[in-house]
């Protein structure tokens, strides 16, 4: 087979399903050109269970792939998700001793020292798998760039992602099983939230089969994050609880007669069954939202102000979750919709792009280092 490096692969390991997709950079842009998925087996909640189940289902998946491409895969990006996760906000700063014009060297002050400084004060059990800059504060004021301003102390505030070892470790145990390498582990909802392009400001919330992924964007920049342990899975076991349906009944039914906007038609009704779960979900992600929205000094106002939503996921397909959605949160609601893929594929999807704009990067730097360079040679 032959091994072409301009293909990445971008992995999604949920508790229902593995999918695997491939893309060839264009441009400034990218193609599929390949999409598999298999059944999950000895994956429960984004952990691994059991790793024969897991590594057999896995390794189904990855030569499918190479069968249909005709090529080697040796390495994958890894969608990380799990009601374990946690994310939190810190303000991170360093005293200039004087009134003075902020240089270079301090931003890398702050960004390098302070950064491992606080990795260090992690809890022994808990890994830091994400941690985003947002904006620089100076007297409380923020900014995108201080270079060049005046200050006698310099901050920076970071969003943290963090899971357990067990978990971080786990997953890219999986991938040497089958021989492949874990190139990055991306938060789920920071990838689905590439899916719906280039939004600066919003909700994204991934409604999973057994947990519900979400992140809060203000001007590009993520402020909350989490994972709730309740998803489209507990929809449809209450249905069939209350109803006294068969699962897999009770599923049919929420993805092809419950309508949130009907919940008051009848007692104890799919619908309203399906609202009030629908409901608590919801209102448990605005109250995590409102406790990191608070905890930013950035944003002095008591709770989140009315925020667009965006929702993928298979449960996001429910009718009338939009008029669910702009009831609890007071924006406006978007459902991912593809013509070729389903809501389910959101975050797989959102990886790629976010692939794609690391790479981007990586390029430019790359050409930057490139022409200086250059430039040195030339003297």
């Amino acid at each position: 087979m032959a091994f072409k490096k301009e293909i990445y692969f971008a992995l999604d390991i949920g508790s229902h399903s593995m999918r695997l997709f491939a893309a060839r950079p264009v441009e400034d842009d990218f193609e599929i050109v390949g999409y598999k998925s298999v059944d999950s087996e000895g994956i429960f909640r984004g952990e691994v269970i059991s790793l024969k189940d897991a590594s057999l289902a896995l390794s189904n998946l990855k030569n499918e792939m190479m069968e249909g491409l005709d090529m080697e895969i040796d390495s994958v990006y890894l969608a990380i998700n799990s009601p374990k996760i946690r994310s939190s906000n810190e303000i991170l700063s360093i005293s200039l001793g004087e009134m003075r014009e902020i240089k270079e060297r301090d931003i890398q002050t702050l960004e390098t020292e302070e950064l491992e400084r606080n990795d260090s004060q992690a809890l022994k059990d808990y890994v830091v798998i994400k941690k985003i800059a947002q904006n620089y504060l100076i007297d409380d004021k923020t900014y995108p760039d201080v270079l060049g301003l005046s200050s006698d102390k310099l901050a920076m505030g970071i969003h943290y992602v963090e899971g357990p070892k067990s978990l971080s470790n786990e997953l890219p145990h999986l991938l040497k099983e089958v021989k492949l390498e874990c190139k990055e582990l991306v938060f789920s909802p920071l990838a689905m939230s590439q899916a719906f392009g280039d939004v600066k400001n919003g909700l994204f919330i991934d409604i999973g089969k057994t947990y519900t992924g979400y992140l809060l964007k203000d001007s590009g920049i993520p402020i909350a994050s989490g994972c709730i342990p309740v998803g489209g899975d507990h929809i449809t076991n209450d249905i069939s609880v209350i109803t006294k349906m068969k699962f897999y009944d009770a599923e049919k039914l929420k993805k092809e007669e419950v309508n949130l906007e009907e919940f008051s038609s009848k007692k104890n009704s799919p619908s309203q069954i399906a609202f009030f779960r629908m409901k608590e979900l919801f209102e448990i992600i605005r109250s995590q939202v409102n406790i990191s929205f608070q905890n930013l000094s950035n944003h002095q106002i008591g709770s989140i102000p009315k925020t667009s939503v965006y929702l993928a996921g298979g449960s996001s397909q429910i009718k009338g979750i939009d008029f669910l959605a702009k009831s609890i949160f007071g924006g406006e609601c978007s459902i991912f919709q593809s013509e070729n893929l389903n809501s389910s594929d959101a975050v797989v999807l959102g990886l790629l792009y976010y692939i794609s704009k690391q790479n981007l990067q990586f390029e430019n730097k790359s050409l930057f280092s490139k022409f200086i360079s250059n430039i040195k040679d030339s003297f």
